[in-house]
């Protein structure tokens, strides 16, 4: 299993974000969003390290010379150039102070300019999904502070030269310029102390959460998986046949129930377990129900089936689903795809989520579920996809004809032959 991802802090403050050579993520945004001739604005670059090594960031700020209609702009700031140093895993807030001055005109087509650049160091492991993850459960700021961040309206837009771009206005009136001019300031907003809170209080309630665990079961859990998924993956743009989402839906039930007999390691690393906890500390009420407790955890109940799936299914049929990097890197598009940021391909059904959910047929069950049905449906979808899917594809359809022959010996043992 992956390591624990950290909390996507930039999804409590923006919908938006720019991803510099795959470990750094920023978006900008300006405060105020006017102001008079001698009186500064700050742009302000959120920035958020994606990786376990420190980061050397280095910024440009481009100021306009002249508007749109040619007339002369007077931009100042105080270090047009300067060098973050981003700590590993950090997130934080770049104060860039920007002036306009005299013989400027008033105008709303003012913009600031900021240039990124960092180099990726030669070894390092991601602790965040380029694609987004979960909410942080607290910031190094209050929730004040917080709420006035998000209302200054972050953006990943660019400029006609690629540089992250965001519009201010300046009103006519002109006064008297600061005592000292502002100079740029780092903000940090979430740090590894914070997560080792956050680890400490999920920890404190683990017991709790082993104890909630244990009492689900197939029967609760699948047809509710069953309809998130069909759900999941028709919003995805990718419409489900009912013996791939049978599968599926039976693939992540053995994620959620097939590892809570008692404490282990497996069960501790996995991201649908750690957001149980997370759930019963900061939102008990996402945990009432089944439904709620799906709904709140699906992207990691997916995840955690995913890389049990490139386990299990190499196992049963000596098959290489490529290295461990490999595997996060798939995963990550996989969540990414069904949360919409991402198109989804056949692969993403099969690969290895309906290969694990064949292998499971003799092993986990719907309630009333006929597993030989199951199998018969699945192979109609099968037959199905083969007439669309091209030809690289028939080597996963002969892995998943493999275990499908695996499933009905299994049946076979059990003395459940079919109907």
């Amino acid at each position: 299993m992956n390591a624990p991802a950290l909390p996507d802090i930039f999804a409590a403050l923006t919908d938006e974000r720019a991803t510099v050579a795959g470990i750094v993520q920023a978006a900008l945004g300006v405060f105020p969003a006017v102001t008079t001739l001698g009186r500064p604005v700050e742009g302000l670059l959120l920035l958020q390290n994606l990786i376990d090594q420190p980061l050397t960031v280095h910024i440009a700020v481009h100021l306009p010379e002249q508007d749109i209609y040619g007339a002369h702009l007077s931009l100042t700031t105080p270090r047009p150039r300067l060098t973050v140093l981003l700590p590993p895993a950090e997130v934080g807030l770049l104060h860039l102070p920007v002036t306009p001055q005299p013989p400027s005109d008033a105008s709303d087509g003012y913009h600031i300019g900021i240039g990124i650049d960092v180099i990726p160091p030669e070894h390092y492991q991601p602790l965040r999904p380029l694609y987004g993850g979960e909410k942080p459960s607290l910031l190094a700021i209050s929730p004040f502070r917080a709420e006035v961040l998000r209302e200054v309206g972050f953006s990943a837009r660019t400029d006609a030269r690629g540089h992250l771009a965001v519009p201010f206005g300046v009103l006519p009136a002109v006064v008297s310029a600061y005592e000292q001019d502002p100079e740029p300031r780092y903000e940090p907003l979430w740090t590894v102390r914070d997560l080792k809170q956050e680890l400490a209080r999920t920890k404190e309630i683990a017991g709790e959460a082993l104890t909630y665990a244990r009492g689900l079961t197939a029967a609760q859990l699948f047809p509710i998986l069953l309809s998130h998924t069909r759900q999941a993956y028709s919003t995805a743009g990718i419409p489900l046949h009912i013996g791939e989402a049978m599968a599926i839906a039976r693939a992540l039930t053995y994620t959620m129930i097939g590892y809570t007999s008692e404490p282990n390691p497996t069960l501790a690393r996995m991201r649908w377990f750690q957001r149980l906890c997370w759930l019963l500390v900061h939102t008990p009420d996402a945990t009432r129900t089944p439904d709620q407790l799906v709904q709140g955890l699906y992207p990691n109940i997916v995840h955690d089936a995913v890389l049990i799936g490139f386990r299990l299914v190499a196992e049963r049929i000596r098959v290489n689903f490529g290295n461990p990097a490999e595997q996060s890197d798939y995963v990550e598009k996989l969540i990414a795809g069904l949360a919409g940021h991402l198109p989804l391909g056949l692969e993403h059904i099969y690969v290895p989520l309906v290969l694990l959910g064949t292998a499971l047929a003799a092993e986990v069950r719907a309630p009333q579920e006929n597993p030989w049905n199951s199998l018969e449906l699945l192979e109609e979808a099968r037959d199905g996809r083969i007439r669309l899917a091209d030809a690289g594809f028939s080597e996963v359809f002969d892995l998943l004809n493999q275990l499908i022959r695996q499933a009905e010996q299994a049946l076979y043992q059990q003395r459940l032959p079919p109907a």
